[in-house]
């Protein structure tokens, strides 16, 4: 058992650093601010779209790992809960940067449950992937849509 855990870490170590890091770095540069985040999904979705099926619809290691193994498994749902807090304080600081370029209005309580919704949507892209990566390219359109909605509009 010990083997298969010690593996299972170093595969995770491995996805984090090869898949999941070069995902968030982008959002992770001084100033990301909107127009990054939203790529982030149009990047997502393209993914989806363009790579072969038996690669898109693996989804995503770690969201696996949460649906299969978190439950059951102590060291699995603290790796799976690290990631999920990893991905909310990136978009938290995007959604900050946003504000402050005049992107998006920062109504207390706002940024909060854009976060939540965001990584809401991530784990949703990544399990509809699943199902169907067309139909995750097209929620992942979807998103990047609706995140446009988010700018404020200008008073004439």
């Amino acid at each position: 058992m010990w083997c298969k855990r010690a593996l299972f870490a170093r595969v995770q170590a491995a996805y984090l650093a090869e898949v999941i890091d070069p995902q968030l770095a982008p959002l992770s540069l001084p100033g990301a601010g909107l127009a990054s985040l939203i790529r982030y999904f149009e990047n997502l979705g393209q993914f989806m779209r363009e790579a072969p099926a038996e690669v898109a619809n693996r989804g995503c290691l770690l969201l696996n790992t949460a649906t299969e193994l978190a439950v059951l498994d102590e060291e699995a749902a603290v790796l799976v809960e690290s990631y999920r807090q990893r991905m909310a304080a990136v978009f938290r600081a995007v959604l900050a940067q946003a504000a402050r370029d005049g992107d998006l209005d920062s109504v207390e309580g706002t940024q909060a449950r854009r976060v939540d919704l965001l990584v809401a949507q991530v784990i949703g892209l990544f399990v509809t992937s699943r199902l169907s990566p067309p139909a995750a390219a097209a929620l992942a359109a979807t998103i990047s849509a609706e995140i446009r909605t988010w700018k404020p509009r200008s008073v004439s």
